[in-house]
């Protein structure tokens, strides 16, 4: 089977979140969601952070030169921007706590035995992770599959702190641009397995799990993001995360949607 975009255009994708969020009957009395809609009616009333650079994963080039194209078609638009990232705030910063919590989601589907050997063998996983080039953070995935509730709770309260912070320096922006992932498509890989496996990105080995280190801030932060296509490179899509602050979920849709006209938006690959 293959994988289609949840939507076509922001349109569609507003409609779709219309009816999940629509409420269930059963939950009614007690429970609604209504989310704030978006004040914003054109580009040039967006303040914009622009945050698609970071030392920890670096950008193929072939994104680099259609999001450079995006932000002067933006700039025309009267859109506001600043370079990001936000103060205090980075991938490696980040992204260890996202994989740590992305661990813990994933242990209580492991045997026992399996956790407890992680959990032995994480020390000498720690020390070889540099010597064999292992991928950033993989301990803190690992020790997440392996580690107590209690080790848990303290994780959660950093969480919910870093979430904090990253809030309140977003306030003066109505979304920031960041990248989906850090290349375009490539064929399926299935082994070896996930942390030993390389993507080959202008001319060398990137490891395979960096894929998750842009996805990894909203889902991390539990805030709302939309992905929307930009461009092509080399007959390949182009795409953006747009996220915003809690609950703008209807911010992030409607500069979606507003970008639709500058990009042009979605194109039906050939032979679809």
């Amino acid at each position: 089977s293959v994988a289609g975009p949840m939507a076509r255009t922001a349109a569609d994708l507003k409609l779709l979140m219309d009816v999940i969020g629509g409420g269930v009957p059963a939950l009614s009395p007690g429970w609604q969601l209504e989310l704030p809609p978006a004040e914003h009616a054109k580009l040039a009333d967006f303040k914009v952070l622009w945050w698609v650079d970071d030392p920890l994963c670096p950008l193929d080039s072939r994104l680099q030169s259609v999001y450079a194209e995006l932000k002067q078609q933006l700039i025309a638009a009267g859109a506001n921007i600043t370079n990001g990232p936000l103060e205090g705030m980075s991938l490696e910063k980040l992204f260890p706590v996202y994989m740590k919590l992305l661990g813990s989601s994933m242990g209580p589907s492991r045997p026992q035995r399996e956790r407890q050997a992680m959990a032995l063998g994480l020390p000498v996983i720690k020390k070889l992770s540099r010597r064999l080039k292992l991928p950033f953070a993989l301990e803190e995935l690992i020790d997440g599959m392996s580690f107590p509730h209690v080790q848990w709770q303290v994780l959660h309260e950093r969480q919910l702190r870093l979430r904090e912070k990253f809030v309140e320096a977003l306030a003066p922006y109505d979304v920031v641009v960041m990248p989906v992932t850090y290349t375009q498509a490539f064929p399926h890989q299935h082994k070896p397995e996930l942390p030993f496996r390389k993507l080959m990105v202008d001319g060398n080995k990137r490891n395979y799990t960096d894929l998750f280190m842009w996805i990894g801030v909203a889902s991390m932060l539990g805030l709302p993001a939309t992905v929307a296509p930009v461009g092509e490179s080399g007959k390949l899509p182009v795409a953006v995360q747009i996220l915003a602050a809690p609950y703008q979920d209807n911010v992030s849709l409607k500069f979606a949607e507003l970008l639709e006209a500058v990009t042009g938006g979605f194109k039906p690959p050939p032979q679809w």
